[in-house]
C-alpha cells in the first residue's frame, strides 16, 4: 500500500533550520545578516547558502550552483524537464506532463513539488520558462508562447509563429521579448509592454531583403542580445531596453553573453594560418581579447554566474566524439574540468529576489452549495503516471463514495484507507473539512480540504494524495 498523509494545509519542516541570505547583482554576493538587519531576506534552507544558479545536468539531475561548494541536487530525475526559473524562494518548473513549483525553504536535502497545473506536451525539446507577477510565461515545443495565470488556472496563447527562436522577460521593466520566424518569411524582434498591453517592433526582416533567420540570445543589465541573418553571414547586435540603442557588433557565432560592456562568444577562425575556436571578449570599440584558444575542437559558451563561464568542447566526430566540460574563471583565467555539464542554467539577479503578491486562494466562486450537494466517486487521478488502483489498490471494492450532504456534512469511503464523517464548510475554491470523525485510522488529522474545480462543464472535487515523500497526486472524484 502506498504511502497516504492527508494534511494539506501542514508544512513539515524537515533537517534543521535555514539561513537568512540575500543575494544581489548578477554577481550574486551573497552576505548572512540577522533579520532585523534586512527587509529583503530570503528564508532557503541553509544547505542553499551561497546559491547563484539553478542548472539542470547532463546527468539529469537539477541542482543548485553554490558559491565555493559542491552543487546541491534539488530534483534527483530532471530528465522531463523542459524549463524552469527561480522567483524569491521558489523553482517553477515545467515537464512534459506538468508544471510546478518547489519550495525552497522547506526541509534540507528534500524538496518537495506542488502542481500548479497540467501540461501536456510531446516533444522533448527544452523550452524557455519564466515567473512573472504570478503568471508563468513559457514556450511550447518552439511553436508559441503561452500564459498561464497562477490565480485563475487559465492559459493564453501570447503569440503562435512557425518557429519561437527566443523569448526573455524583463522583470524590472515589465516587458516580454521574443523573436519569431513567421509564415510570410519575416523575422520579427517584438516587445510587449505588460503595463501598457502594447507590441512594438525592434526589428523587421524579410526573406526578399535577403533575410534569413533571427535570434534573439540573452538579455541581462537591460541589455538584449539578438543575431540576424542576411546574405550568408550572421551578425549580432545589442539593444539597450533603457535608451532605445542598437549597437552591431563584428564578431558572431550564435552564442553571445553580455557582461559589464562587453560582448563574450565563441570565435571559429578558419583562415589557412590558424584553425580552431576560441572565447573571446569584444569590447564596444570591437577590440577582441582571447580568453581561452583556439583549440582544433567545438566549443559552446554559457554564463554559469558568479563570474564564471561554462563551455564544452567536443573532440572527434560521430561515434567517435568525446565532450569534456569546463569553467572558466573570466576574472582569474582559470579554467577547471568538470564532471559534468550544464544544459539549462538560471543565473539569480536582483530582479528575482522579488516577493510576489500573494494569490487569493478564497477567491468567489459561482459554484452553489445546490452544485455540490450529492455523491462523488473517486474515478482517476490528476498524473496518468498513477491510476487510482495503483493509489488504493483491490480495498476499492470495500467502498468508493464521497457524500456532500446539504447540511454541511459529508461522509468519506474509500476501500481501507478512509472511513469518515464530518463537517465542511466552502471557501472560495476549497471545500475545508472538520470535526473528523475517523473510523478506520486514528491518525487521521481533524481538518483537511478539497479542492472544487469545473472539469468539462462538471464539479469535480480534488483530495491530495501523497505518493512518498516526494510526490504526490490529486484523487478526482466526480458525480
Amino acid at each position: 500500500m502506498r504511502k497516504i498523509l492527508i494534511a494539506i494545509l501542514s508544512l513539515i519542516v524537515v533537517g534543521g533550520g535555514v539561513s537568512y541570505i540575500v543575494l544581489s547583482n548578477n554577481d550574486s554576493n551573497e552576505t548572512e545578516s540577522p533579520p532585523q538587519e534586512e527587509e529583503n531576506i530570503l528564508k532557503l534552507n541553509n544547505e542553499l547558502d551561497g546559491v547563484y544558479a539553478f542548472s539542470k545536468t547532463t546527468n539529469n539531475t537539477l541542482v543548485a550552483n553554490i558559491k565555493d561548494k559542491d552543487d546541491v541536487t534539488i530534483i534527483d530525475d530532471a530528465s522531463k524537464v523542459l524549463g524552469f526559473d527561480y522567483q524569491y524562494d521558489k523553482l517553477y518548473v515545467y515537464d512534459d506532463r506538468e508544471i510546478y513549483s518547489i519550495d525552497l525553504t522547506l526541509g534540507n536535502g528534500k524538496y518537495e513539488k506542488e502542481v500548479l497545473y497540467e501540461a501536456t506536451t510531446d516533444s522533448e525539446n527544452e523550452s524557455i520558462l519564466y515567473f512573472y507577477n504570478n503568471k508563468i510565461y513559457y514556450v511550447d515545443d518552439y511553436k508559441s508562447i503561452v500564459c498561464l495565470d497562477l490565480e485563475t488556472s487559465s492559459t493564453t496563447t501570447i503569440t503562435n509563429s512557425t518557429r519561437i527562436n527566443g523569448m526573455a522577460i524583463n522583470k524590472e521593466n515589465g516587458k516580454l521579448y521574443y523573436a519569431i520566424n513567421a509564415l510570410d518569411m519575416a523575422f520579427v524582434l517584438y516587445e510587449y509592454d505588460f503595463n501598457k498591453d502594447e507590441t512594438s517592433e525592434i526589428f523587421r526582416g524579410s526573406d526578399d531583403d535577403g533575410y534569413y533567420g533571427i535570434n534573439l540570445l540573452s538579455l541581462n543589465d537591460n541589455k538584449l542580445i539578438y543575431q540576424v541573418g542576411k546574405d550568408y553571414e550572421f551578425k549580432s547586435y545589442i539593444y539597450d531596453i533603457t535608451t532605445k540603442e542598437t549597437r552591431e557588433y563584428e564578431s558572431s557565432s550564435g552564442g553571445e553573453i553580455f557582461l559589464d560592456d562587453k560582448i563574450y562568444l565563441v570565435k571559429s577562425n578558419n583562415d589557412y594560418t590558424n584553425s580552431g575556436d576560441s572565447i573571446i571578449s569584444v569590447d564596444s570599440n570591437n577590440k577582441e581579447e582571447t580568453l581561452y584558444g583556439p583549440v582544433s575542437y567545438y566549443l559552446t559558451l554559457q554564463y554559469l554566474g558568479n563570474n564564471t563561464f561554462h563551455f564544452s568542447e567536443i573532440r572527434g566526430q560521430d561515434i567517435t566524439a568525446e565532450i569534456i566540460y569546463y569553467n572558466l574563471d573570466i576574472e582569474s583565467s582559470e579554467v577547471k574540468e568538470m564532471d559534468y555539464g550544464y544544459s539549462i542554467i538560471k543565473v539569480i539577479n536582483d530582479n528575482d529576489l522579488t516577493e510576489p503578491e500573494e494569490i487569493n486562494n478564497s477567491k468567489e466562486t459561482d459554484i452553489t452549495l445546490d452544485d455540490l450537494v450529492g455523491e462523488y466517486e473517486g474515478t482517476r487521478t490528476s498524473d496518468s503516471n498513477y491510476s487510482i488502483g495503483e493509489i488504493f489498490g483491490t480495498s476499492l471494492r470495500y467502498g468508493n463514495s464521497l457524500i456532500i450532504n446539504d447540511d454541511n456534512t459529508y461522509s468519506l469511503n474509500v476501500g481501507v484507507a478512509y472511513s469518515e464523517d464530518g463537517k465542511y464548510e466552502i471557501d472560495g475554491n476549497k471545500l475545508k473539512l472538520y470535526d473528523i470523525d475517523n473510523k478506520s485510522d486514528n491518525s487521521r488529522p481533524t481538518e483537511d480540504e478539497l479542492l472544487i474545480d469545473v472539469i468539462d462543464d462538471k464539479v469535480t472535487l480534488k483530495h491530495r494524495e501523497d505518493i512518498d515523500d516526494n510526490n504526490y497526486v490529486y484523487v478526482i472524484f466526480e458525480k
